[in-house]
């Protein structure tokens, strides 16, 4: 198991063929601790944020990945 800041997070990524390219779904959820304190925090605050935080992120890995950049973050077996 591993330990962090919320009670509950399930992040998963989902790609699929398209004729354009390759779509990704990025599946986020999460639940803070605290009862209600942490849910009124998670809708008041932290969905938002966490939106986009992950949209800003998703737009980064998709410039990254259709350019040549990529390259520098794979390293070579030697």
């Amino acid at each position: 198991m591993v330990t962090g800041a919320f009670k509950q997070m399930i992040h998963d990524h989902e790609f699929n063929s398209q004729p354009s390219g390759t779509l990704m779904i990025d599946r986020f959820e999460f639940e803070s601790p605290f009862g209600i304190l942490g849910w009124l925090f998670d809708r008041i605050v932290l969905r938002s944020y966490m939106r986009q935080l992950l949209c800003r992120r998703n737009e980064i890995l998709k410039n990254l990945a259709e350019s040549d950049n990529w390259q520098k973050y794979i390293t070579a077996e030697t």
